[in-house]
């Protein structure tokens, strides 16, 4: 009797570990950031990221890895875009590729693979959202005291954010840490327009200055007790060299 009790018991354990190894439930959220650059001075550029993380809800599976696939504009054509190693508690992947384009929709599917077989948990739909765009300044040249911002409305956001750096880079990564603006607003859409004062003692002639448009969504994500947000952003840079009154 003892026996079939051991055996019983070691049955129970087995079947434990089984059920929570195939428990895959997780929290998935996403940053999604596309960034325009408009203006000689910075070059033409469009750069698009999506940067998903997921965290087990229950218990982390103990051995494999998590396969990630993506198909752009609908669920028809999922194909194998990373393999992500070790299993961590909360687990992460940057997608930079080529193929993501402003205002278009990506699928993400992801799947613990042991292997040999792949066990999908979670799809996630991402919206990438379309680019900004500057009607005013369309120089960059500004030769007074005045800067007539223009741009466009976009899309899915009620608001867009409006700064003015004493900074000139040209990678979308620094462009993205700009700290210390000399302004910022935020216009509330329909407003797409503002006229801003740049007199010497702020704005010194003979200086590369950066706008930045900065439009956001957060949504909040919760599964279990846990939360999180997504986050999609829309910015836009234009550069202008501010001259003097004076021929130089």
């Amino acid at each position: 009797m003892k026996r079939w009790v051991g055996i019983g018991l070691i049955l129970t354990i087995f079947a434990c570990e089984s059920l929570t190894e195939i428990d895959l439930d997780c929290l998935v959220w996403h940053a999604t950031n596309v960034i325009r650059l408009e203006s000689d001075l910075l070059g033409e550029k469009d750069d698009v990221t999506v940067h998903l993380s997921w965290r087990w809800l229950l218990t982390r599976p103990s051995s494999g890895s998590v396969v990630v696939e993506r198909s752009i504009g609908n669920m028809d054509d999922f194909t194998l875009i990373a393999t992500v190693t070790p299993i961590e508690t909360v687990m992460t992947y940057l997608d930079r590729d080529t193929i993501l384009q402003p205002n278009t929709t990506a699928f993400y599917r992801l799947g613990l693979f042991d292997g040999t077989d792949t066990d999908y948990f979670d799809t996630l739909e991402v919206t990438i959202p379309p680019v900004q765009h500057f009607y005013e300044p369309a120089q960059d040249t500004v030769g007074n005291d005045t800067l007539r911002l223009i741009f466009a409305q976009l899309p899915g956001f009620n608001d867009c954010e409006v700064s003015v750096y004493n900074a000139f880079v040209t990678d979308p990564e620094s462009l993205m840490n700009l700290l210390n603006p000399i302004f910022v607003d935020t216009l509330t859409y329909p407003d797409t327009s503002l006229v801003l004062p740049i007199p010497d003692a702020i704005y010194p002639d003979t200086t590369i200055y950066t706008i930045r448009l900065l439009s956001l969504n957060e949504v909040e994500v919760s599964g279990g007790n846990l939360t999180s947000i997504s986050s999609t952003i829309s910015s836009g840079f234009r550069a202008f060299f501010k001259k003097p009154p004076f021929p130089f």
